[in-house]
């Protein structure tokens, strides 16, 4: 496969080095050129994208906010990334997401790739778009459903130590079935 290899996974079972995904039911995929593949998932739901705003100074975002996503078990998270509007300042701070995590928990990043480092460059508009300042390219599926939270700390654990930060803006995304 040109342009090299992706982990797939199911939150479950994980293949890496994947060069090609086989769709068994429920989806058509079209070659939109350019090395694209257009899939269309049928059998009802669709994708949805979630969005919310923070700052350094959201109230208890060390301990993890509700952010007014919804999770539901069995659905699918295809992407999550931060854009960072103002750069954090403050001692290591650094964002996870997740459902249902316990204090001193690592979410969703936590597990599968690096945190989200919150003292990133902010996004610069490039071409018309504003490309995210950081990402998480590793779908995974939801085992539990609820409240996404999300939280900012030094270790990146829920509950963890704030940053101390005075400065800091972003707005966190995720692309999910529905």
């Amino acid at each position: 496969m040109p342009g090299g290899s992706i982990q797939v996974t199911d939150g479950t079972h994980t293949v890496n080095s994947a060069t090609e995904l086989d769709f068994t039911s429920g989806a058509t995929v079209t070659d939109g050129g350019g090395g694209v593949a257009q899939v269309a998932i049928s059998g009802g739901g669709g994708i949805t994208l979630g969005s919310y705003a923070f700052t350094y100074n959201t109230a208890s975002l060390n301990a993890g906010v509700n952010t007014g996503i919804t999770a539901a078990s069995g659905k699918v998270m295809i992407f999550a990334w931060v854009t960072i509007t103002t750069p954090w300042n403050g001692t290591t701070p650094l964002a996870d997401f997740g459902v249902g995590v316990s204090g001193g928990g690592s979410g969703v990043l936590g597990g599968i790739a690096s945190n989200f480092p919150m003292t990133s460059s902010a996004a610069t508009p490039s071409g018309g778009a504003t490309t995210p300042t950081l990402s998480s390219f590793t779908p995974a599926v939801w085992n539990t459903s609820g409240q996404i939270q999300l939280w900012v700390s030094r270790d990146a654990t829920k509950g963890g130590t704030s940053p101390g930060a005075s400065q800091g803006a972003a707005t966190f995304y995720i692309l999910q079935t529905s």
